[in-house]
């Protein structure tokens, strides 16, 4: 019974049979108006004493406090109402309103008042004073805080006095609970005569459905309040997108024991259990799925929902272990599954509820996803933003160094121009650039910009090979290196754990390359080990090209003006070459006197071949190199041909490499060729270079020598010491007489008359001069 629930009238009547009832009914009376800080008092026999005491303090009330402090006392019939064996309904009603009088004054909120009744058949009372004394104490209850509760055992009054004293009583105690009296009459109405024919038995059974009908509405109102709850908290904008709100209508509105959701997942192609409640621990959650697994799959796949009643364990001592309950599909989402571990029956409302339940289960998920799909996506273009923002900074770098490197002028400052650059890019800890001697495998540092804390001190003090370091696996592999988490495998090599302590999280390491020609190492340390993608790696990759491709032209142009070269003397004995398949195939000899560059990426090669033009013009037509060939003029032991040439030609190798071929003579087993390098490049390297193209090569001799430096002083004296007397006067005449003007201003037989000579000797003099004036120019000097 509820004293919270009871207002302005609580006067009870316990009509019982059995002494747990009485017992039962008092316990709970009196804890609840012990709680509520009320003065409660049993009025009956001693029997019933020691049973509620009992009861009170296995409900947690410390009885010998209450009872000596009075908050609690048990009185026996005489001392409330009897005087002197007499029983009287004023005297009784008006000695009860002073003791709740007094209670109050004391300070309590109220008087809890417990009366057994089997004592008026001993004492004799006489029927019709004991119900005057019933009606008057519902004037007292409906006047002052107190409640009563009179206790009926049905085996000692008859069924009239219970049945008219049923209808004096507003409430009937059932249990804990109190049953709104639909008998209850008012003082008048039963003092008209009200008749007490109908049987008590058929009251009780009233009241029992009167009980039944009022706690199922209760129920339904429960349901609509917490259905109306939950959808309006699923559709307010601040809603968490939990799955609580079902499992929160569940639990309140069901005496469920287990409640769970299996949501599909895309990646296992399996039903995974994301979310589980056990209102109850009798059954583990994890011994449903083995037994359900079929009927899970089936509701999912089937989109309809369905009852089970399964076994789910037998423990040791043979106890079987039953869970009843409802299986509800969740879209494409999942399963939602409802259960208890005792018998269960769902009504038509709860089904109701259920699908209710698991339609916002299913929004919920719904919001999930879609929540986390915008979040996918916002993650994604924030990702692809910051790429774009982090490619766009090494763009801009990679424009800044563009226009450095033009002005750069050696190996030195184009190496040290890119480090400087690169480490001005955000998450990028240092940079480091060098050389690598393929003699010693030894790497070279050339410059370092950021904060290395000395990591190559540490890793390589005398810069020794450290085989795993990403440097010098580029610079041994010539290709590209990646790390994308230095933390990873373990155990950590020792260059991953000094470079992870200086806040390194990726490594780049780019080799120089320039048409298989190593110049140099370019390693990237980053701190962030996401920078490192595809599409940085791409950037990194055309940096690396630029890098290659100016030092490439530095040395380039060191080679055709430097004073210093190395001169390398070769062997090549694959027929593959033009020059040999030639020599061969015509029985002649080939000496190169000449190349010339061409528009087109080809080049023109002059060279002295004693086959005639008709033997070379037929050799033409099936040589792969050789597009055509043009007698320039015929000599005394050989021919001057002009050779078109395509550009995939040992010539065209050896210009991209910054070496200048010098000669170059074929015999019918090899060809010897002499090369001038420039005096910084590195013969280890171009040799490695050329025998990846040409494995067959065979250097034979190597030498450094300072090139000859001619004044424009000396260049003219040269150029005159080379002519004849009569040669220099036809050029001089020729020129300062405007024989080279466009017009010209003086006509051949203009000068041979100036000269006095005939017109062929002037052609023949002018000729020779012009001659000699290109072989000072372009000869080897």
């Amino acid at each position: 019974m509820s004293i919270e629930n009871q207002t302005s009238h609580e006067h009870s009547i316990l009509i019982h049979e059995a002494e747990a009832e009485v017992v039962n009914g008092v316990i709970s009376f009196f804890r609840e108006g012990l709680e509520s800080d009320k003065q409660c008092i049993y009025v009956g026999g001693e029997e019933r004493h020691q049973p509620i005491t009992e009861g009170l303090v296995e409900g947690g009330i410390d009885v010998t406090t209450r009872t000596d402090s009075g908050d609690l006392s048990f009185r026996s019939p005489d001392q409330i109402y009897l005087e002197d064996g007499d029983f009287g309904a004023v005297r009784t009603v008006d000695f009860l309103e002073e003791l709740i009088d007094t209670a109050l004054s004391e300070g309590y909120n109220g008087v809890c008042i417990a009366g057994g009744t089997s004592w008026i058949t001993d004492a004799d009372v006489d029927l019709d004073e004991w119900r005057e004394y019933e009606r008057r104490m519902n004037r007292v209850f409906r006047e002052r805080p107190a409640m009563g509760l009179c206790l009926y055992n049905r085996s000692r009054f008859s069924a009239d006095l219970l049945s008219d004293t049923l209808c004096s009583h507003p409430k009937v105690a059932e249990g804990s609970d109190d049953i709104e009296n639909i008998y209850y009459r008012s003082p008048p109405e039963l003092s008209a005569g009200a008749s007490s024919a109908d049987s008590l038995d058929q009251k009780l059974w009233g009241l029992s459905q009167h009980q039944k009908t009022q706690r199922s509405l209760s129920e339904r109102e429960q349901y609509l309040e917490s259905l109306t709850r939950t959808i309006q908290q699923a559709n307010h904008p601040d809603t968490d997108e939990t799955l609580e709100l079902p499992f929160d209508t569940i639990r309140h509105s069901l005496d469920a024991s287990i409640a769970s959701i299996w949501v599909y997942d895309e990646e296992t192609g399996s039903l995974e259990l994301i979310e589980k409640k056990q209102f109850d621990q009798t059954v583990d959650i994890r011994e449903i799925e083995p037994v359900l697994h079929d009927q899970i799959w089936s509701v999912f796949t089937d989109r309809s929902k369905q009852r089970f009643d399964e076994t789910i364990a037998e423990s040791a001592e043979s106890d079987t272990k039953r869970l009843n309950g409802a299986l509800l599909p969740l879209g494409n989402h999942g399963v939602f599954l409802v259960a208890n571990n005792e018998e269960w029956t769902l009504s038509e409302p709860d089904w109701h509820l259920l699908e209710t339940v698991a339609g916002i289960a299913e929004a919920t998920l719904d919001r999930q996803e879609y929540k986390s799909a915008v979040e996918r996506k916002n993650s994604e273009l924030e990702r692809q933003n910051e790429r774009l923002r982090r490619v766009e900074r090494i763009n801009e770098v990679f424009q800044r160094l563009s226009g450095v490197l033009t002005s750069a002028s050696t190996r030195h400052e184009i190496l040290t121009a890119a480090c400087d650059e690169l480490a001005t890019i955000e998450d990028i800890a240092f940079v480091w650039a060098g050389g690598f001697d393929t003699a010693t495998e030894q790497l070279e540092k050339v410059h370092l910009a950021g904060e290395s804390d000395g990591y190559f001190d540490t890793i390589a003090p005398e810069w020794e090979a450290t085989e795993t370091e990403p440097s010098w696996v580029a610079a041994t592999t010539r290709n590209p290196q990646s790390v994308q988490n230095v933390r990873s495998p373990t155990p950590m090599q020792d260059w991953r754990k000094e470079a992870l302590q200086r806040g390194v999280r990726s490594v780049v390491s780019l080799p120089l390359l320039y048409d298989e020609e190593l110049h140099g190492i370019l390693t990237v340390y980053l701190q962030n080990a996401r920078v490192l993608d595809e599409e940085v790696r791409g950037v990194f990759d055309r940096l690396s090209g630029l890098v290659a491709r100016t030092i490439n032209g530095i040395e380039r142009k060191r080679a055709l003006v430097g004073d210093r070269v190395t001169e390398l003397k070769l062997r090549l004995h694959s027929d593959e070459h033009a020059a040999i398949q030639l020599v061969s195939e015509l029985d002649c000899q080939f000496v190169l006197e000449g190349v010339v560059p061409a528009d087109d990426e080809s080049f023109h090669v002059f060279a002295g071949i004693d086959a005639p033009p008709e033997q070379l013009l037929d050799f033409v037509e099936t040589a792969p190199v050789v597009e055509t060939a043009t007698v320039v003029t015929e000599r005394e032991s050989d021919y001057l041909y002009e050779c078109s040439v395509t550009g995939d030609c040992f010539l065209e190798f050896l210009l991209e490499h910054n070496v200048v071929p010098k000669t170059l003579v074929a015999n019918s087993e090899s060809a010897h060729t002499i090369l001038d390098l420039p005096g910084e490049k590195s013969v280890s390297e171009f040799m490695h270079a050329f025998r990846c193209r040409y494995p067959e090569v065979e250097l034979v001799s190597k030498s450094r020598r300072e090139r000859t430096v001619r004044t424009p002083a000396g260049f003219r004296a040269d150029i005159e010491q080379s002519l004849t007397r009569r040669q220099l006067e036809t050029l001089k005449t020729a020129y300062f007489g405007g024989y080279f003007e466009w017009p010209r201003d003086t006509s051949t037989e203009e000068l041979a008359e100036m000269l006095g000579v005939t017109h062929p000797t002037i052609s023949r003099h002018l000729r020779e001069a012009h001659r000699r004036v290109l072989t000072e120019i372009f000869g080897d000097k």
